[in-house]
């Protein structure tokens, strides 16, 4: 399935909010990206999956520890969002 570019940036802000504990969508966001939750909620989805499959490779162990210096916010110790398609799905 493709999405489009700007479908990728709404569902990235979305499920980064989720990530972070922030509330994913409001009105503002929702005005500006013309999207609704619901528009986006496959692409959520699918980033999410993207996001606990690169989490859990081994394979990319120095970039993991790269992006977990406090230079970098320690972004890769962010961890992936549990039941996220129950959490997105409606």
């Amino acid at each position: 399935m493709r999405y489009l570019p700007s479908e990728i940036a709404a569902a990235s802000v979305y499920l980064a909010n989720l990530m972070l504990k922030r509330q994913p969508w409001d009105g503002t966001l929702q005005h500006y990206s013309t999207y609704c939750p619901q528009d986006i909620s496959q692409c959520v989805q699918t980033l999410g999956a993207l996001h606990q499959a690169i989490s859990s490779n081994n394979q990319l162990q120095a970039i993991k520890e790269k992006y977990a210096h406090a230079r970098f916010q320690s972004v890769s110790r962010i961890p992936s969002v549990p039941n996220l398609a129950q959490l997105v799905g409606y």
